[in-house]
C-alpha cells in the first residue's frame, strides 16, 4: 500500500515514545505513592545495607546496657522500671568520674522514689543529661463515634526532681513492630516541634556553637532573633534550650528563605573556621529541613558493643575513662541475645535470612552519631526523583520498542545491570539512596517483558504478512517456512512422496492472439480461480503457472501408499474438470477446454535457478510423466488421464481401462485410464459401454486387430464422439497393415 513503508516509520518512534513515557508516569506514580516507598524500604534499602556491609562503630558515643545478666548479678527486680534509684546514682558517680561529654538516658523515670533526691543531685553534678519523656496518645470522636477520630499527643515529664535536675527531657518515639525502623524523629510535629532525644543531645555536643549561630541569624534577621537567649549554658536550663530550640524550628519552618539566606553568611563570614561552618551548615540543615531522617545504621546489632550496667559498677577506674571520656554515653535496655527482650525493633539492616531486632537506645545513639557526623541516608526528593523514573522509563521503554527483540534482551540487562552498580556505588560512597526496585522491577523488566511481547507479537504479524503474500506465489507451508526466516538463503530442498496433476488448456495460443493483453489476463485469473479452488480444498498446492497449463501436488507425510492423498488427487481433477465445463459454458466465444494427467511418484521439491532468480518447483520423473500423461489426452480424445499407481486401490470411482503407453521419450510402457466420475450407480448405458470398449481393448491386446477394430467401430456408432473408440479404431485399422514389431497391445507415442 503506498507509504505504508514511510508511516510504519514514523509511528514506531511514536509509539516507543508513549510507551517509554507511560512506563515513566508509572513508575514515578508508585514510587512517590505509600506502597511504592513501602518496597524500596522492604527489599531494595535492606538489600543495599547488606551489600555495603558493616562499618567502623562511632568512636564518640558508648552504651550502657540495662540487662539480664546485671539485674541477676545485683539481685534487681526482673522489671527494669522497678529498680531502684540508688543503683543509678551509682552509675552517674561512676560515670562522673570517668568524663563523658554528655549522658542520656533513653529510660522514662515515670513514679517518684524515696532515693530520688540523691538520684537527682547525681543528675545535676554530672553536666549534660538527658532524661526521656514519654508521649501518651488520647483518641476522641469529637463529632460523635461515627465522626473521624481525634490524636492528641502530650508530652509527659519523668519524675519532677529529676526532671528538674536534668539538662533537658524530650522524647524518643520508635514505631511498634512488626514496622522497621528506617527514620527518626528529629523533631516531633505533632508536639509542637518538640525536638527529640538524639537532636537535643547533638544541640549539647555543639553548645558552644550556639552564640556564633545566635550572632549568624541576628545578623540576617535582626527583628526575628534579637530577643534570642545570649547563652544555653545558664540553669534551669530544659526550659530555655527547649524552647529555643522549638523557636528556630519553627522561625526555618515558616521561612524557607531563612536557610538560603543563613546559609550564605555562613559560608560567607571569615570569623569561622572550617570546623566552625561545618558544625553550623550542620545544625542549619537540621532546624530547616523534613522532620525526619533516614538511619544510616553502622552494622548489625552491637555494632557499638555495649557496656554491661553491673561491669560499669564493677570496673576498674582507668579502664572506665579510657572508655567512656568525652563521649555520649546512652544508657537504656539492650540485651538482644536474651528471651523476652523489652525495647527491641526491626531495622532496614538485615541479618541473615531473618530481620534482626535492635534496641531502642542503640537505634539513639546511632541516630545521634549520625547527626554529629552529618551523615545521613538521602533519598532523592520528589522531583529529582520524578525526573529519574521518568528518564529511566522514557530509556527502557523506548529501547524496548525500538531495538529487536535479540537486541534488546542484552541491552536492557546491561543497563539495568548499570543502574543497579550506579544504587549500589551512590549508596556506599554518597550516602544516597536511589531507587531499586522500582525501576528495576516494575519498569526495566516489565518493558522488557512487554516490548519483547509486542516486538515478538509484531515480527509475527509481519511474518504473517509475508506468508499470506508470499501464498499468492507458492504453496502455503512452504511460505509459512519462508516467513518464519525471512533472512534465509533459500528453501531447503526435500525428496518426498505425492501425487502430481498436470492440467493444459485448449485454444489459448488463438485466445492470446485475439484478446487484448488486459482482457487475457483477466480471463485468466477467473480460469486459475476456478482450477485452484478444487486442489486447495484438498489440501493439495499449485507449484507452478505457465500460460494456460498448472502443475499441483498432494503430498504425504509418511512412506506409504498414501491412499488419502491418491483419492484426494482424483476426487479434485474430476471436480476440476467440472467446474472448467461450467466456465467454458458461460463465456461460448471465449473458454478454454482443459485436459488433465494424474501420476503418482516421489519427488524433490525446493529451489531451481541460479544466481538471482530462484523459483520453487516440483522435479522429478512424477511431473514429466503427468505431463506426458496430460498430452496423451489431446491424441486418445479425452480429458482427464490417470496413471495405474494413483489408481492402485482406490474404489469408488467411475474409470476405463485404456491399456498401456509409450509416452514419448519415456523408456518403460504406462498403464492409463480414464477417469470418468465418481460412480457409475444409475448409468447403465456407461456402464455397458465400459464394459464393451474392455472386451474391444482385450483383443487389441492379443493381437486380434480386426476384431478389436470392429468392436471399436461398432462402439462409435453409439457414441461418435467417442475419442479413445475412435483413437484404438485407427490404431487397430494400421496394426492390421502393418503389424508392430515390439510388440501387441502397446501403444507407442513419439511426439508429445
Amino acid at each position: 500500500m503506498p507509504g505504508g513503508p514511510s508511516t510504519s516509520r514514523l509511528n514506531r518512534p511514536v509509539r516507543a515514545l508513549l510507551f517509554g513515557l507511560a512506563l515513566g508516569l508509572a513508575g514515578t506514580a508508585l514510587e512517590l505513592s505509600s506502597a511504592g516507598m513501602s518496597l524500596e524500604e522492604d527489599l531494595a534499602l535492606r538489600w543495599l545495607f547488606r551489600l555495603r556491609g558493616p562499618l567502623p562503630p562511632p568512636q564518640d558515643v558508648a552504651l550502657i546496657a540495662i540487662d539480664r545478666a546485671s539485674q541477676r548479678k545485683l539481685g534487681l527486680p526482673r522489671q527494669y522500671r522497678q529498680w531502684p534509684r540508688h543503683r543509678h546514682t551509682q552509675l552517674i558517680e561512676r560515670l562522673i568520674a570517668a568524663g563523658p561529654r554528655l549522658l542520656v538516658f533513653d529510660i522514662f523515670f515515670a513514679e517518684r522514689h524515696d532515693d530520688d533526691a540523691a538520684f537527682a543531685d547525681a543528675l545535676q553534678r554530672a553536666g549534660h543529661v538527658l532524661l526521656a519523656q514519654r508521649i501518651e496518645t488520647e483518641r476522641s470522636h469529637p463529632g460523635g463515634r461515627d465522626g473521624p477520630m481525634l490524636e492528641i499527643e502530650t508530652l509527659v515529664d519523668p519524675s519532677a526532681p529529676l526532671t528538674a535536675a536534668a539538662t533537658a527531657v524530650a522524647p524518643f518515639v520508635l514505631p511498634a513492630a512488626p514496622q522497621r525502623v528506617s527514620q527518626f524523629w528529629t523533631f516531633k510535629p505533632e508536639c509542637g516541634d518538640a525536638p527529640t532525644l538524639p537532636t537535643v543531645a547533638f544541640q549539647l555536643h555543639v553548645l558552644e556553637l550556639y552564640p556564633a549561630l545566635r550572632e549568624l541569624l541576628i545578623a540576617v534577621d535582626p527583628p526575628r532573633f534579637a530577643d534570642l537567649p545570649p547563652s544555653l549554658a545558664s540553669r534551669p536550663a530544659s526550659a530555655g534550650l527547649i524552647e529555643t530550640m522549638r523557636r528556630l524550628r519553627g522561625a526555618f519552618r515558616a521561612d524557607p528563605r531563612l536557610y538560603a539566606a543563613a546559609l550564605a553568611a555562613a559560608q560567607s563570614r571569615g570569623a569561622f573556621s572550617s570546623a566552625e561552618r561545618t558544625r553550623l551548615v550542620t545544625l542549619l540543615d537540621l532546624y530547616a529541613a523534613e522532620h525526619s531522617r533516614y538511619l544510616k545504621y553502622y552494622g548489625p546489632p552491637a555494632t557499638v558493643e555495649p557496656l554491661s550496667f553491673e561491669r560499669v559498677l564493677t570496673m576498674d577506674d582507668g579502664q572506665l575513662r579510657h572508655g567512656l571520656r568525652d563521649k555520649a554515653v546512652f544508657v537504656g535496655v539492650s540485651a538482644v541475645q536474651e528471651a523476652q527482650q523489652e525495647d527491641v525493633f526491626y531495622t532496614a539492616y538485615p541479618g541473615e535470612g531473618q530481620d534482626i531486632l535492635v534496641s531502642g537506645v542503640e537505634i539513639a545513639a546511632t541516630a545521634y552519631a549520625n547527626l554529629v557526623r552529618n551523615e545521613s541516608i538521602h533519598p532523592l526528593g520528589p522531583a529529582r526523583l520524578s525526573a529519574l523514573l521518568l528518564a529511566w522509563g522514557l530509556l527502557v521503554g523506548a529501547l524496548a520498542q525500538l531495538l529487536a527483540p535479540r537486541q534488546a534482551i542484552p541491552v536492557i540487562l546491561l543497563l539495568a545491570a548499570a543502574y543497579s552498580l550506579l544504587v549500589y556505588q551512590a549508596f556506599v560512597h554518597l550516602d544516597l539512596w536511589l531507587p531499586w526496585v522500582v525501576p528495576i522491577g516494575v519498569q526495566a523488566l516489565p518493558a522488557l517483558v512487554l516490548g519483547l511481547w509486542l516486538g515478538y507479537r509484531a515480527e509475527w504479524q509481519a511474518k504473517r504478512r509475508i506468508a499470506a503474500a508470499l501464498d499468492r506465489y507458492l504453496p502455503a507451508p512452504v511460505a509459512a517456512e519462508l516467513a518464519a526466516d525471512v533472512y534465509r538463503a533459500g528453501i531447503r530442498g526435500k525428496v518426498l512422496k505425492g501425487v502430481c496433476i498436470a492440467t493444459d488448456g485448449e485454444q489459448y495460443t488463438t485466445l492470446a492472439e485475439r484478446l487484448r493483453p488486459h482482457e487475457l489476463h483477466a480471463l485468466l485469473n477467473d480460469y486459475y480461480a476456478v482450477v485452484f479452488e478444487p486442489i486447495r480444498r484438498s489440501a493439495g498446492f499449485v507449484s507452478d503457472v505457465v500460460g494456460d497449463s498448472c502443475l499441483g501436488l498432494w503430498i504425504g507425510a509418511g512412506s506409504g501408499t498414501m491412499a488419502a492423498e491418491r483419492r484426494r488427487g482424483c476426487e479434485a481433477a474430476i471436480d476440476i474438470l467440472e467446474a472448467v465445463r461450467a466456465f467454458n459454458a458461460a463465456r461460448p466465444d471465449g473458454g478454454i477446454p482443459i485436459r488433465i494427467g494424474l501420476h503418482f511418484g516421489e519427488v524433490f521439491l525446493g529451489d531451481v535457478g541460479a544466481a538471482n532468480h530462484y523459483e520453487y518447483r516440483a522435479v522429478g520423473d512424477v511431473v514429466n510423466t503427468a505431463s506426458r500423461i496430460e498430452q496423451a489426452s489431446k491424441k486418445l480424445g479425452t480429458r482427464l488421464l490417470v496413471s495405474a499407481a494413483v489408481m492402485d486401490g482406490i474404489d469408488a470411482l467411475m474409470w476405463r481401462d485404456l491399456g498401456l503407453f509409450q509416452l514419448a521419450g519415456k523408456r518403460n510402457p504406462i498403464h492409463l485410464y480414464e477417469l470418468l466420475g465418481r460412480t457409475a450407480a444409475g448409468d447403465e448405458q456407461t456402464t455397458d459401454f465400459v464394459h464393451d470398449f474392455a472386451r474391444a481393448l482385450a483383443a487389441m491386446q492379443r493381437g486380434e486387430w480386426t476384431q478389436a477394430r470392429d468392436g471399436f467401430t461398432a462402439l462409435l456408432r453409439r457414441r461418435p464422439d467417442d475419442g479413445p473408440s475412435h483413437f484404438f479404431a485407427g490404431f487397430c485399422h494400421d496394426c492390421i497393415r502393418r503389424p508392430p514389431p515390439e510388440g501387441r497391445g502397446i501403444v507407442r507415442f513419439d511426439t508429445k
